[in-house]
């Protein structure tokens, strides 16, 4: 078994590009990243293909937000215009009424109906209606916002400002507070757990700072090291966590952000944003300047009770096929686990070749040899300790 982050898989087919941003359905099956003065690109098998979406034609794309379902999605332009898609990326639609601005940052509710965005160096803007119309939040003041976060009823929000401090909405962005608590410094992205308790948010040449009362207090995790952290992600607990360093490797951790793990496989990269599936088993990673998407997946085992055994039986079970062979395994005289194909061969008299000690197991009954690979070598050894039926 191995946790997401663990290995990392490049995604070469839509190219070495300025990745800018990514989202991620809550399955992590549709994916949606943006080029910074490119387009836009989606995936409908967890990154494995993707898609152009040269509609909205090539822009200055910042950042990308999607509802739970990977249907509704949303995109902003830096010195641009607020787009939206009600159909996980095929046709996308520009909100000019929210206007031409230096748009930096969106967030979206689980349902994709409410949506947050920051307008670097002035306000923060919100939607309650899929992004058709918006409201400008006077509330949080003009600042230079660089990343913002939403709880999955898009009612609690966090917004960080880059050189300030980090603020907390409990009203949908209407009024927010100012979290002196984490200090002054120059953050970079944060993200949320999905009823907006636990929040994560990191500092580029700084630290990583976790919260776990929706932001009225905040913990530095020096674990992590000082680092050029560029973006953070959360699954839906918020105890999966995953950060990326721009000119560095990939970071997750498994309890909320007390410990870090770094992730070799992941390479240095200039990372620039990263997502999580809601059960964090999924990743999804950009590489700006010039580089590609990353993709990781959990793999695990199947924990199952299995049906044939009783309780003091249940530490494998294998089908009829690979019963017959156990059985004959049990009358050979050797078991030998060089050959790849793992074919089944009864020798009377020939020993096989190669005849070496360390890989032939010897029978003290009958006459043949079976020759079988490394991996039912592994099964035969349990099975002896086991009762089947």
């Amino acid at each position: 078994m191995s946790q997401a982050g663990e290995n990392w898989t490049p995604r070469t087919g839509p190219g070495s590009r300025n990745w800018y941003s990514v989202a991620s359905s809550s399955d992590g099956t549709k994916l949606v990243g943006v080029v910074r003065n490119g387009f836009i690109y989606t995936s409908n098998d967890s990154g494995v293909t993707w898609t152009p979406r040269t509609g909205p034609v090539s822009r200055s794309w910042n950042s990308v937000a999607s509802s739970a379902d990977g249907t509704k999605l949303v995109a902003c332009v830096f010195n641009g215009s607020i787009w939206t898609s009600s159909n996980s990326g095929s046709n996308w639609t520009e909100r000019s009424g929210a206007g031409t601005r230096d748009w930096y940052s969106v967030a979206s509710s689980s349902d994709g109906t409410k949506l947050v965005a920051v307008d670097y160096a002035n306000y923060i803007h919100t939607s309650i209606d899929s992004g058709v119309t918006w409201t400008q939040q006077n509330g949080s003041g003009t600042r230079t916002w660089y990343s913002v976060a939403s709880s999955s009823d898009g009612t609690k929000l966090v917004g960080v400002v880059r050189n300030g401090f980090i603020y907390t909405s409990n009203d949908s962005g209407v009024t927010w507070t100012p979290q002196t608590g984490a200090g002054s410094r120059n953050w970079y992205s944060v993200a949320s757990s999905s009823d907006g308790t636990k929040l994560v948010a990191c500092v580029y040449n700084g630290s990583i700072w976790t919260s776990s009362d929706s932001g009225s207090n905040w913990t530095e995790q020096t674990g992590a090291g000082t680092r050029n952290w560029y973006s953070v992600a959360s699954s839906a607990d918020g105890t999966k966590l995953v950060a990326v360093v721009f000119g560095g490797y990939i970071y997750t951790s498994n309890d909320s952000g007390v410990t870090w793990i770094q992730q070799n496989s992941s390479g240095s990269r200039n990372w620039s944003s990263v997502a999580s599936s809601a059960n964090g088993n999924k990743l999804v990673g950009v590489v700006g300047n010039g580089g590609y998407i990353y993709t990781s997946t959990a793999t695990e085992t199947d924990t199952t009770t299995p049906t044939c055994c009783t309780k003091s039986q249940q530490t494998r079970a294998i089908s009829a096929g690979d019963w017959i062979r156990l059985r004959r395994l049990q009358g050979a005289r050797h078991y030998l686990t060089t050959v790849s194909n793992g074919t089944d061969i009864n020798v009377p008299t020939i020993p096989q070749t190669p005849y070496n000690p360390a890989l032939l197991i010897p029978r003290n009954t009958g006459s043949s040899r079976i020759r079988r690979t490394t991996g039912d070598y592994i099964s035969f050894i349990g099975s002896r300790a086991e009762e089947f039926k």
